[in-house]
């Protein structure tokens, strides 16, 4: 309960296995305390560029809308939402290359299967290297995004809140935070899968 600055109790699991062709990290938290329980679980995963062409790798993020920030050095939301056009229109078919352009951003209004479930791609054609990173919990409302220029890797978050979830900026809107009642459970499943674009 981080020394009774965190409401409730949570019992944690952490499970990760790797195959020849794929990787999947399961969080499961239950809230174990008598009090209502906020959860918002993420993974903040760095994936390099195989052929080191950064302008030419393609992100897919299947969502509507992006978070506006205040600047990138502060990185806060300013409660905007917009839609994901010209430099982040990376919900096209086939995705969009990330050029010169840097990244910092929170990508929401999810595209999800029937199961719930999302999937996202990094895709480097010069390497014919792809990889998808499926959110497979329903719960996951977000990918955030952080794609320097100077940098030959894009750190790729599938998350289920949106930044500062619980901030005035948001006006009481639906931020991704999960809340467990006492006795009750989620559980963050993600799995990465290597393929040839």
């Amino acid at each position: 309960n981080f020394n009774g600055r965190w409401p409730s109790k949570s019992y944690v699991v952490i499970t990760s296995k790797l195959e020849a062709d794929s990787f999947d990290l399961t969080v499961a938290v239950k809230n174990v305390g008598d009090e209502d329980l906020p959860v918002g679980v993420g993974w903040h995963p760095y994936f390099a560029f195989p052929s080191g062409q950064r302008e030419q790798v393609k992100l897919k993020i299947p969502a509507k809308k992006m978070a506006v920030v205040n600047n990138y050095d502060d990185v806060f939301p300013t409660g905007k939402l917009i839609p994901m056009k010209g430099a982040y229109a990376f919900n096209a078919d086939g995705g969009k290359a990330l050029e010169k352009n840097f990244l910092d951003d929170c990508f929401v209004d999810l595209n999800k299967d029937a199961s719930g479930s999302v999937t996202a791609e990094i895709i480097d054609p010069a390497a014919k290297y792809g990889l998808k990173i499926i959110g497979l919990s329903p719960e996951i409302s977000a990918f955030q995004a952080y794609a320097p220029p100077d940098k030959q890797f894009v750190a790729f978050e599938p998350q289920f809140n949106w930044g500062d979830p619980f901030g005035k900026e948001w006006k009481g809107r639906n931020t991704g935070m999960v809340t467990l009642k006492p006795g009750q459970s989620v559980t963050y499943s993600v799995q990465l899968k290597v393929f040839i674009p």
